[in-house]
């Protein structure tokens, strides 16, 4: 008390910190924002100069953030939904509007702007998969076995049909594969019905009140609706993409699913169609298991995406990072190699994993595109690493860039990822709140699309979004998980 009752008469800090004795000495420990002896100095403002401007001359500075752009320092860029996508009334069995998970965007083959959204819903009472236009209106709903909800869902185009003797008969289909999970584990497969899509919108154009018996079904399941995995014998589904890729020493093209796992095994899968045996029945679809490797450091895996021009696989391993394999360099049924056990450090007792670059004699080693700090004290991403998408620039050649939630910090990474060796970080972004739609959190899953559509000259992004929120804090108001639609074109004026 006594202390205290000399500092307060005979030195304040400038009424920016407080005094204390330091054995015969006052010392003045000054608050956030402040220093200097007597703490009549400004700590820099930490506000990037030209995205913000600091608030409250007393307390710790807050940046208060120019429009385009957020976060403590005002250094990310900000961009806002362009849409909401929520289930309707229309379909009976229109699953839970509170639980949607992972999106993927279906360009129509004939007619993009009949293009579609399509995205699960991982309820286990009442999971399934929507169908949105890219004006926000739901086309169609199908379900899957009650106790069982969907997990990731994926798309693949032109998957030849093959007679009994495994010979093309001409036809081809396109499919939604999507991962089930709780009572039933497996992969659930639907054709999708492109003519279905159009036709329904313009019955909703011309009826908007149209119910679900007036509507098509878009998405059609297959003969063998759902491919069951024993849990203890084969795998437990977690997440999965597939895509189409020319491996080694073969121009024959290969249908690729890829499960994840939280045992961190990545397993590829396949993907043949059988026609029916009358001719008529929907067709039959089968799964053949390639191989199998440990991803990574071997910790749990989350998403992953692939890019069939390339072949190269991105897989994240949730604590750890983005990992790619250029599959292309293998045959379908070689082994994958292990990524060597990285060095501890004994005073940290932490590793630094090299990322963003490898040699490019050795393309079949796999590389650490970008971590978390718990991986290399470098990395840009934020803990839990979750949905990953590929963005194929029509009008910088092909360019690819990899998007990437960093979860932790409700931020989107961007890198280029063109390069086999070589791949640079472009920036950040986060979404957040404007006349179209709440703040996104926590995102789990997203997607993303170059081809023109729905109004969107440079393609769209999708992205899970956990809850409804308000506020610069991102206050949960309810626990209501939607999809949010971005323009590209807002993300390439802000960061690319």
């Amino acid at each position: 008390m006594e202390t205290k009752a000399v500092c307060d008469a005979d030195d304040k800090c400038h009424d920016n910190g407080f005094c204390v004795l330091n054995g015969k000495d006052k010392q003045c420990v000054c608050y956030e924002g402040f220093t200097g002896k007597k703490c009549d100095e400004r700590v820099p403002c930490p506000c990037a100069s030209d995205r913000g401007t600091c608030l409250d001359k007393k307390q710790p500075a807050i940046c208060q953030c120019k429009p385009g752009f957020t976060g403590p320092t005002c250094s990310v860029a900000a961009v806002s939904p362009a849409l909401t996508l929520r289930a309707s009334d229309r379909f009976e069995n229109k699953g839970s509007a509170e639980d949607n998970d992972d999106p993927e965007v279906y360009v129509h083959p004939t007619n993009p702007e009949d293009s579609v959204i399509i995205g699960t819903t991982k309820s286990k009472n009442d999971g399934g998969l929507h169908v949105w236009a890219m004006d926000g209106t739901e086309l169609a709903f199908a379900a899957v076995p009650k106790k069982s909800g969907l997990n990731s869902v994926d798309i693949l185009m032109n998957v030849p049909v093959l007679d009994a003797a495994g010979k093309a008969t001409g036809n081809k289909v396109d499919l939604a594969l999507a991962g089930v999970r709780g009572k039933i584990n497996g992969i659930g497969i639907w054709r999708i019905d492109p003519a279905a899509i159009s036709a329904n919108r313009n019955t909703l154009a011309a009826k908007p009140g149209a119910t679900q018996a007036e509507l098509a079904p878009v998405l059609i399941p297959l003969t063998n609706h759902i491919r069951e995995f024993n849990k203890d014998t084969e795998l437990e589904v977690y997440g999965s993409c597939a895509f189409t890729y020319t491996p080694k020493s073969t121009t024959t093209v290969a249908d690729a699913l890829i499960i994840t796992t939280k045992k961190a095994i990545a397993y590829q899968y396949t993907v043949s169609v059988t026609r029916s045996a009358d001719g008529k029945s929907e067709p039959k679809a089968t799964l053949t298991l390639a191989r199998q490797w440990t991803v990574g450091l071997g910790s749990q895996l989350e998403n992953c995406v692939g890019d069939a021009e390339t072949g190269a696989l991105y897989v994240g391993e949730e604590s750890i990072g983005v990992w790619r394999y250029d599959l292309a360099q293998f045959a379908v049924a070689d082994a994958i190699p292990a990524v060597p056990k990285p060095a501890v450090d004994q005073k940290t007792g932490r590793f630094t994993v090299p990322i963003g670059k490898r040699n490019s004699n050795d393309l079949r080693q796999p590389v650490l595109v970008d971590s978390t700090q718990l991986a290399n004290p470098n990395g840009k991403l934020h803990r839990d690493v979750e949905g990953l998408a590929l963005y194929a620039d029509p009008a910088k050649g092909g360019q690819r860039t990899l998007v990437v939630s960093s979860q932790g910090a409700n931020e989107y990474n961007l890198y280029d990822v063109s390069s086999p060796t070589n791949f640079a970080f472009r920036g950040k972004f986060a979404i957040r709140a404007g006349l179209k739609g709440d703040a996104v959190t926590k995102t789990d899953s997203l997607a993303v699309s170059s081809a023109k559509m729905g109004g969107f000259a440079r393609g769209v992004l999708v992205v899970h979004d956990d809850a409804t929120t308000a506020g610069a804090d991102l206050t949960q108001v309810q626990k209501q998980a939607t999809f949010k639609v971005v323009d590209w074109a807002d993300v390439e004026k802000r960061v690319v």
